[in-house]
Protein backbone atom coordinates (compact mmCIF):
# COMPACT_ATOMS: atom_id res chain seq x y z
CA UNK A 1 0.00 0.00 0.00
CA UNK A 2 1.25 3.92 -0.40
CA UNK A 3 2.43 5.35 2.09
CA UNK A 4 2.21 9.40 2.20
CA UNK A 5 5.37 8.87 4.84
CA UNK A 6 8.63 10.03 3.26
CA UNK A 7 10.75 10.07 6.28
CA UNK A 8 13.52 7.72 7.99
CA UNK A 9 11.67 5.04 10.32
CA UNK A 10 14.45 4.19 12.60
CA UNK A 11 13.52 1.33 14.94
CA UNK A 12 15.25 1.29 18.51
CA UNK A 13 13.50 -1.85 19.98
CA UNK A 14 15.09 -6.04 20.09
CA UNK A 15 14.07 -7.69 17.07
CA UNK A 16 14.43 -11.28 16.15
CA UNK A 17 16.59 -11.79 12.89
CA UNK A 18 15.13 -10.68 9.83
CA UNK A 19 12.27 -8.43 11.14
CA UNK A 20 13.82 -5.39 8.98
CA UNK A 21 13.78 -7.43 6.23
CA UNK A 22 10.59 -8.78 6.12
CA UNK A 23 9.37 -5.03 7.04
CA UNK A 24 11.16 -3.89 3.93
CA UNK A 25 9.57 -6.58 1.83
CA UNK A 26 6.00 -5.85 3.06
CA UNK A 27 6.51 -2.01 2.65
CA UNK A 28 9.14 -1.57 0.05
CA UNK A 29 8.61 2.29 -0.09
CA UNK A 30 9.17 2.36 3.81
CA UNK A 31 12.77 3.49 4.52
CA UNK A 32 14.27 1.98 7.64
CA UNK A 33 16.93 1.95 9.64
CA UNK A 34 17.61 -0.24 12.40
CA UNK A 35 19.57 0.91 15.69
CA UNK A 36 19.29 -1.23 18.53
CA UNK A 37 19.37 -0.25 21.91
CA UNK A 38 22.26 -1.05 24.71
CA UNK A 39 21.53 0.41 27.73
CA UNK A 40 21.86 -1.11 31.56
CA UNK A 41 18.83 -0.60 32.89
CA UNK A 42 19.84 1.13 36.23
CA UNK A 43 21.84 4.07 34.68
CA UNK A 44 19.29 4.08 31.22
CA UNK A 45 19.89 7.68 30.65
CA UNK A 46 23.33 7.93 31.19
CA UNK A 47 24.17 4.84 28.92
CA UNK A 48 21.73 6.52 26.03
CA UNK A 49 23.73 9.82 26.51
CA UNK A 50 27.00 8.21 26.49
CA UNK A 51 26.74 5.08 23.96
CA UNK A 52 30.02 3.00 23.82
CA UNK A 53 29.27 2.00 20.18
CA UNK A 54 26.66 2.54 17.75
CA UNK A 55 25.37 -0.34 15.65
CA UNK A 56 23.03 0.43 13.04
CA UNK A 57 21.87 -1.28 9.38
CA UNK A 58 19.89 0.72 6.96
CA UNK A 59 20.08 1.35 3.08
CA UNK A 60 23.39 3.59 1.99
CA UNK A 61 21.45 6.14 0.97
CA UNK A 62 19.83 6.86 4.05
CA UNK A 63 23.42 6.32 6.12
CA UNK A 64 24.18 9.71 5.98
CA UNK A 65 20.53 11.20 7.06
CA UNK A 66 20.99 9.00 10.24
CA UNK A 67 24.08 9.65 11.25
CA UNK A 68 23.06 13.57 11.58
CA UNK A 69 19.91 11.95 13.79
CA UNK A 70 23.01 10.93 15.85
CA UNK A 71 25.28 13.59 15.60
CA UNK A 72 25.18 14.46 19.52
CA UNK A 73 27.39 11.02 20.32
CA UNK A 74 31.05 11.51 20.10
CA UNK A 75 33.32 11.03 17.13
CA UNK A 76 35.23 9.29 19.28
CA UNK A 77 31.96 6.08 19.71
CA UNK A 78 32.40 3.28 16.96
CA UNK A 79 29.97 3.34 14.05
CA UNK A 80 28.96 -0.24 13.47
CA UNK A 81 27.67 -0.63 10.25
CA UNK A 82 26.11 -3.94 9.35
CA UNK A 83 23.21 -5.84 7.99
CA UNK A 84 20.06 -6.13 8.98
CA UNK A 85 20.30 -9.68 10.53
CA UNK A 86 23.25 -8.95 11.72
CA UNK A 87 22.67 -6.31 14.25
CA UNK A 88 19.35 -8.09 15.02
CA UNK A 89 21.58 -11.16 16.31
CA UNK A 90 24.06 -8.79 17.36
CA UNK A 91 21.37 -7.71 20.29
CA UNK A 92 20.68 -10.42 21.28
CA UNK A 93 23.92 -11.99 20.94
CA UNK A 94 24.95 -9.09 23.20
CA UNK A 95 22.13 -9.92 26.13
CA UNK A 96 22.63 -13.16 26.17
CA UNK A 97 26.58 -12.73 26.95
CA UNK A 98 25.41 -10.38 29.80
CA UNK A 99 22.79 -13.08 30.83
CA UNK A 100 26.05 -16.14 30.60
CA UNK A 101 27.94 -14.36 32.68
CA UNK A 102 25.67 -13.44 35.12
CA UNK A 103 25.18 -16.93 35.47
CA UNK A 104 28.64 -18.28 35.68
CA UNK A 105 28.96 -15.57 38.62
CA UNK A 106 25.80 -16.86 40.48
CA UNK A 107 27.04 -20.36 39.94
CA UNK A 108 30.15 -19.62 41.20
CA UNK A 109 28.87 -17.69 44.11
CA UNK A 110 26.73 -20.42 44.52
CA UNK A 111 29.73 -23.06 44.63
CA UNK A 112 31.18 -21.05 47.58
CA UNK A 113 28.75 -20.69 49.31
CA UNK A 114 28.78 -24.29 49.79
CA UNK A 115 32.19 -24.19 50.74
CA UNK A 116 32.07 -21.30 53.05
CA UNK A 117 34.02 -19.22 50.46
CA UNK A 118 33.90 -15.08 50.07
CA UNK A 119 32.52 -15.11 46.31
CA UNK A 120 33.80 -11.99 46.05
CA UNK A 121 37.39 -12.69 46.29
CA UNK A 122 37.18 -15.55 43.75
CA UNK A 123 35.30 -13.60 41.11
CA UNK A 124 38.20 -11.01 41.79
CA UNK A 125 40.59 -13.27 40.36
CA UNK A 126 38.74 -13.74 37.29
CA UNK A 127 37.80 -10.26 36.55
CA UNK A 128 41.44 -9.22 37.30
CA UNK A 129 42.43 -11.32 34.26
CA UNK A 130 43.30 -8.60 31.29
CA UNK A 131 41.79 -11.37 28.82
CA UNK A 132 38.00 -10.81 30.86
CA UNK A 133 38.55 -7.06 29.35
CA UNK A 134 38.80 -7.66 26.07
CA UNK A 135 37.90 -9.09 22.74
CA UNK A 136 40.09 -11.95 22.47
CA UNK A 137 37.85 -14.42 24.01
CA UNK A 138 34.72 -13.23 21.99
CA UNK A 139 36.62 -13.16 18.35
CA UNK A 140 34.81 -15.91 16.39
CA UNK A 141 36.92 -18.27 13.98
CA UNK A 142 39.37 -19.34 16.88
CA UNK A 143 37.38 -22.54 17.84
CA UNK A 144 36.84 -23.67 20.72
CA UNK A 145 38.75 -24.09 24.10
CA UNK A 146 41.63 -25.90 24.29
CA UNK A 147 45.74 -26.05 25.98
CA UNK A 148 46.14 -28.10 29.19
CA UNK A 149 44.78 -26.15 31.82
CA UNK A 150 41.58 -24.70 30.66
CA UNK A 151 40.09 -27.78 29.64
CA UNK A 152 41.32 -29.70 32.99
CA UNK A 153 40.00 -26.70 34.90
CA UNK A 154 36.45 -26.56 33.35
CA UNK A 155 36.50 -30.69 34.36
CA UNK A 156 37.89 -30.17 37.64
CA UNK A 157 35.37 -27.22 38.92
CA UNK A 158 32.38 -29.12 37.12
CA UNK A 159 33.31 -32.11 39.63
CA UNK A 160 33.02 -29.70 42.39
CA UNK A 161 29.54 -28.65 41.30
CA UNK A 162 26.73 -30.63 43.19
CA UNK A 163 23.87 -29.10 40.65
CA UNK A 164 24.99 -31.62 37.32
CA UNK A 165 22.09 -29.45 35.35
CA UNK A 166 24.52 -25.90 36.36
CA UNK A 167 26.40 -24.19 33.35
CA UNK A 168 29.60 -25.54 34.95
CA UNK A 169 28.85 -29.29 34.03
CA UNK A 170 28.10 -27.63 30.85
CA UNK A 171 31.35 -25.31 29.63
CA UNK A 172 34.07 -28.27 28.92
CA UNK A 173 31.27 -30.56 27.07
CA UNK A 174 30.29 -27.83 24.63
CA UNK A 175 33.51 -25.37 25.07
CA UNK A 176 36.33 -27.70 23.71
CA UNK A 177 37.85 -27.75 20.97
CA UNK A 178 36.56 -31.22 20.15
CA UNK A 179 32.96 -30.13 20.30
CA UNK A 180 33.26 -27.15 18.81
CA UNK A 181 34.87 -28.34 15.97
CA UNK A 182 31.81 -31.44 15.64
CA UNK A 183 28.93 -29.26 16.07
CA UNK A 184 30.62 -26.66 13.11
CA UNK A 185 30.33 -29.99 10.61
Amino acid sequence: EKSNYFGLMIIKSTLQPGTVDIIEKLHPSLRVAYVPEFLREKDAVEWFGDPDRLVYSCNKGDEELLMQVFNWIGPEVPRLSMSNKEAELGKLAHNAYIATKVTFTCEIERLCKLSNIDAKNVMEVVWRDRRVNNSSHLTPGKGGFGGKCVPKDTQALAKLDPDVDSLLHILHDRGGEKSVHERLM
